[in-house]
């Protein structure tokens, strides 16, 4: 039976660049999703909004027509579907898309595997997820999508978007990158050892263990994965101390751009939030060795 390696984010950990450098130059995979581009991959975008779309009701009536429409683009040994979109919580709330109310991942991942499972065996299915540091992960977030958390709270800024991630009573952003909760709810219904947790900090910066775990997977070899990365952090939006606005960096000179600054004080937050969950996914997955990225 084919494998299936369902590559669901977290959103700003390269993910395009996984999508445009890698996945895409390895010959003896099936890449599909993003970007859609050729017909097999626009297949799996009108897929994905069936997944966002459907009432459970009407959803349980075509999961098996649902799994027939993709199951003939599962043509290889191994295959890899990429869309980091799934984990960022805050799509469909932009004016564009002004019938949707924001993506419910959680429904979204368990709909996708009942589909997957319908395909292939469960062992043949993998979710893969790229981890980032919350420092870091949270500006570079804010700064991307900035036009979609204006959509929500036309005023909030970056210090009170913070507020919001670090409020238990409030659920955004902040609250879908608690990596071990993600972990806890994903081995509710996957094979833990079918769920595959990654470093952004040690896979770009070719820790040769994280590259083996990724290679293995994709049931390729080490080197061809170990020349297709550039061995630098990537989608960061900053420069020197300053984060830059996404839409608005290439409108501008320098000094009219709109910035922000991740100050100390924010920072420590940030840590303290999310570092007892950290350690607990630390202990749970030992490739991660979070402690020596910071983490906790």
């Amino acid at each position: 039976m084919n494998k299936i390696i369902f590559h669901i984010g977290f959103p700003r950990t390269g993910s395009t660049y996984l999508q445009k450098k890698i996945f895409s130059k390895i010959k003896n995979i099936n890449f599909l999703g993003k970007p859609f581009k050729n017909k097999a991959n626009i297949l799996f975008k009108e897929f994905e909004k069936d997944i966002f779309n459907y009432d459970e009701i009407f959803y349980k009536q075509k999961k098996i027509y649902l799994s027939k429409k993709i199951k003939k683009k599962f043509n290889k040994k191994v295959n890899v579907f990429s869309h980091e979109g799934l984990l960022r919580n805050t799509r469909f709330f932009e004016k564009t898309h002004k019938y949707y109310k924001g993506n419910n991942y959680s429904n979204s991942l368990r709909r996708i595997y009942e589909i997957l499972k319908l395909i292939t065996q469960k062992k043949n299915i993998y979710f893969m997820i790229f981890v980032r540091k919350q420092v870091d992960i949270l500006p570079s977030y804010y700064s991307n999508f900035w036009e979609s958390e204006y959509q929500i709270n036309k005023k909030i800024d970056f210090e009170q978007f913070i507020g919001n991630c670090l409020d238990k009573k409030t659920f955004n952003f902040g609250k879908i990158i608690d990596y071990n909760q993600l972990f806890i709810f994903l081995s509710s219904f996957i094979p833990k050892k079918n769920i595959i947790f990654l470093s952004y900090e040690k896979f770009f910066l070719k820790d040769q263990k994280t590259l083996e775990k990724f290679s293995s997977v994709l049931e390729i070899k080490k080197q061809e994965v170990d020349k297709l990365i550039l061995q630098k952090k990537i989608n960061s939006n900053k420069k020197n101390q300053f984060f830059y606005y996404k839409n608005l960096r290439e409108f501008f000179p320098k000094f009219m751009k709109k910035r922000f600054t991740l100050n100390s004080k924010i920072k420590k937050k940030i840590f303290i939030f999310y570092r007892a969950s950290n350690l607990k996914l630390d202990k749970k997955i030992k490739l991660l060795k979070l402690k020596s990225s910071g983490y906790y």
